[in-house]
């Protein structure tokens, strides 16, 4: 598996997050790797940064899809 590298934008944002936003977003991360790290374990924010860039690039890639779904469905009728 290649190690994926956050954007300078994502690494940004980031940086700027709270402390609950950040560990609301580790705990996010935590729960997609598993129990490998303790609660009180911090993720750089690197990890962070990477984390928020791949919620997003999931949601427009879903985002996508859905505008698909929706005009193939207005097609039909």
């Amino acid at each position: 598996m290649t190690e994926q590298i956050a954007n300078e934008e994502y690494i940004k944002r980031a940086s700027k997050l709270s402390r609950a936003q950040a560990e609301y977003i580790s705990y996010r991360l935590r729960s997609k790797i598993g129990r490998g790290f303790e609660d009180n374990e911090q993720f750089p924010i690197e990890e962070i940064a990477l984390q928020l860039q791949l919620e997003e690039e999931a949601l427009v890639e879903w985002r996508q899809r859905f505008a698909e779904v929706k005009e193939n469905a207005s097609k039909q009728h």
